[in-house]
């Protein structure tokens, strides 16, 4: 009897322990969705490509400014991340996209932070390549705001363990003139 007693008490524990881990997370990533992202600079750098010795590959590192309107702080999790412009004529994949440390936004804070970005240049620089880049300096002249669709994982930590969460959603994202 009191084994059943106990092992009551204890499915119970923990499934209030479960509910108010996952709770944080999804909290989080509520307040997440509120936050305001502007793409502030964009450095552009170029080096050697063993594949193509006279096409150099182009090193883009995107600067971007998030502002957390929320009461609460909000944590930016580690991310692996496919960017795709949306356009007219289909989605153009951009790169992959990468954040390898989290970061911590303030409430009603900003916070300005480097980008890993591999573009997709497989075959160096190419017509696509090139008239992605025009389509988004196009928008930024305009200022227009770029619509993009974001595919991959972010990588949550809770006191369960390291999780993968998969992500799947269209963004607007103002760039500076």
């Amino acid at each position: 009897m009191y084994l059943k007693i106990w092992f009551r008490l204890f499915f119970f524990v923990s499934i209030i322990s479960i509910n108010y881990c996952y709770y944080g997370v999804k909290q989080n990533l509520e307040n997440l969705k509120n936050c305001k992202l502007e793409l502030v600079n964009l450095l552009v750098n170029t080096e050697s490509n063993k594949d193509f010795l006279f096409i150099p590959k182009v090193i883009v590192t995107p600067i971007v400014a998030i502002t957390n309107p929320n009461d609460a702080d909000v944590e930016i999790y580690k991310f692996y991340l496919k960017l795709f412009l949306v356009a007219k004529n289909g989605n153009q994949p951009i790169g992959t996209i990468s954040n390898e440390e989290p970061k911590l936004i303030p409430k009603n804070g900003q916070l300005e932070f480097p980008l890993t970005l591999e573009l997709e240049q497989k075959k160096g620089i190419d017509t696509k390549f090139i008239s992605l880049l025009l389509q988004l300096v196009s928008t930024a002249a305009k200022g227009e705001e770029a619509e993009i669709l974001i595919e991959g994982n972010l990588q949550i930590h809770s006191s369960l363990g390291n999780l993968s969460l998969p992500v799947s959603e269209t963004r607007k994202i103002k760039l500076q003139k």
